[in-house]
């Protein structure tokens, strides 16, 4: 009776074991099922330009995380077809543009997008890079500004401002020697340019206004306020 006791005693282990093994490697099955995300990859054909054409800020910020390939041709005249490129690479980082209409506005808009910029390329989970890029004739523009201007004080306070930031590294200037003869080009033409320059490199390119003033349709640009950046630009969970 105690043999056949202990032989009982020793299936009902058995099956126990067998069933708290069978519900664990499910439980480490549906953890695995639950950090996997969706990833979908969209293709552009480089012949039609649409890539630089279409806002993809929504495809970014996802919860299924999305990859952009071009592929094709660019040029139909020539005779090798190159290898498909990825761009705008996730948790890359990216640039922030703003115009001298609004650093005159409102000065501090610098700092604040300087501090987006510095808790952007701390975050723990990433090894973005962002960057805080002025067209190079930032104070050119400044200047004829202020030719026959009312708000002269505005425009000097907000020279005295960039060049502080400009000395202490917190922003930067950027020529597009592609676009050198056209010096009348607005801000935003400039960001595209890039745009196009960096895709491969960078995941976004953003014109922070807070007035309105470059109020444009530049599919590969995103136009957001300066009190947002970082919610709107940070990893995505």
């Amino acid at each position: 009776m105690g043999h056949y006791a202990s032989k009982r005693i020793s299936r009902v282990q058995k099956r126990n074991q067998a069933q708290l093994s069978a519900d664990h490697h499910g439980k480490e099955h549906e953890c695995v099922l639950h950090t996997v995300k969706r990833l979908t990859m969209q293709q552009f054909d480089r012949s039609d330009d649409t890539i630089f054409k279409t806002n993809l800020y929504k495809y970014k910020r996802s919860n299924w995380p999305s990859m952009f390939w071009q592929f094709g041709l660019r040029n139909p005249t020539s005779f090798s077809i190159p290898p498909p490129t990825e761009s705008f690479p996730r948790c890359s980082g990216g640039f922030f543009f703003t115009d001298v209409d609004n650093i005159v506005r409102d000065p501090a808009i610098l700092q604040r997008i300087a501090d987006a910029v510095e808790q952007l390329n701390t975050h723990p989970l990433t090894l973005s890079r962002w960057r805080f890029v002025l067209k190079h004739d930032v104070f050119d523009q400044l200047r004829a500004l202020s030719k026959g201007a009312k708000d002269t004080q505005r425009i000097q306070a907000a020279v005295i401002s960039l060049s502080l930031f400009l000395n202490q590294n917190k922003c930067e200037v950027m020529r597009d020697w592609a676009a050198e003869e056209n010096t009348a080009e607005s801000t935003a033409k400039w960001a595209e340019s890039v745009a196009r320059r960096y895709h491969n490199e960078y995941e976004y390119f953003v014109l922070v206004d807070d007035i309105g003033s470059m109020n444009v349709h530049i599919g590969c640009l995103d136009q957001r306020p300066s009190k947002d950046l970082v919610h709107l630009f940070n990893v995505p969970d």
